[in-house]
């Protein structure tokens, strides 16, 4: 049995809900639902009741559940181990980012601790938000620059706050400024489903219906080509609205709307001696 259903089974239960456990790993809630019925089906015991009020275990499920949480620990036991070994190359620096960070936060930073140790090797993963997490869990990277990490599992600390921005197709030239988060309601609203702001959603579920939400699923350079064509309007970090050089309309919001950057690390694992300077690094800049 793959140790992923075995994750996913726990995100699940843990989270409680089927659409949190989907969010939180980047999977389809339909990918998930399939995911614990494989392995239902590979036990011959159902282990998860759904209803409305969103998943518990079955009497089977709680009997087993804590056999399942030991072998993914194992697993990730297993991991740091490695990691270990790894780190025997003591100059070994992993870090990652979180796409849609801008990009201009990570280099700036790397040189100036570049300066005090100019020996280290430098390794630079990019990808989406629940991949970053899962390589810091397994401990395959040091720390990451993430937006909003999950508090229980790893320990962070702001490095940046972006300002979040309204973009519209060259069509709406004459919006008024700023731009009022209450008309929200009605617009065609285009976003990355993998990567919404936190600080977003709320006002999203409460202003938007779903028919006017269209999501890509894709980087912030794709939406913006979509509002560029006319397709609907986003709200978007402004750097990235700013430098495209697509041919937008931007607003500030209001209210002003920001989300703030992290520099997050495993809690309670393994830290390379070069880790920790960069993180002491980091705190101090």
């Amino acid at each position: 049995m793959s140790i992923k259903k075995y994750e996913t089974l726990l995100k699940t239960v843990d989270l409680g809900s089927l659409t949190r456990a989907s969010e939180e790993l980047g999977y389809t809630q339909s990918a998930i639902s399939q995911i614990i019925s494989g392995l239902e089906e590979e036990m011959g015991l159902k282990l998860l009741i759904r209803d409305r009020s969103g998943v518990r275990l079955t009497e089977v499920g709680t009997r087993i559940l804590p056999t399942i949480r030991a072998v993914c620990d194992a697993n990730d036991e297993v991991y740091r181990r490695v990691a270990e070994l790894h780190q025997m190359e003591l100059g070994n620096l992993r870090i990652g980012t979180q796409r849609g960070v801008p990009s201009s936060l990570l280099p700036d930073l790397l040189i100036q601790f570049k300066n005090q140790h100019p020996d280290v090797h430098l390794e630079l993963v990019q990808a989406e938000r629940p991949e970053i997490e899962r390589l810091l869990t397994v401990c395959s990277l040091d720390c990451a620059l993430l937006y909003s990490p999950q508090t229980d599992v790893f320990e962070h600390f702001c490095i940046a706050e972006e300002t979040l921005i309204a973009v519209f197709p060259t069509s709406r030239a004459e919006e008024p400024s700023p731009y009022d988060l209450d008309r929200l309601t009605g617009e065609t609203f285009i976003s990355n489903r993998n990567a919404i702001p936190d600080i977003l959603k709320p006002l999203l579920k409460k202003m938007c219906s779903e028919k006017g939400i269209y999501s890509v699923g894709q980087d912030d350079y794709t939406i913006l080509t979509m509002v560029a064509a006319g397709l609907g309007m986003s709200i978007l970090p402004e750097v990235q609205a700013m430098q495209s050089g697509l041919p937008v309309v931007t607003r500030f919001c209001d209210p002003p709307l920001s989300q703030n950057i992290s520099l997050v690390f495993p809690k309670g694992k393994y830290l390379s001696p070069m880790a920790r300077q960069f993180i002491q690094f980091a705190k101090e800049c």
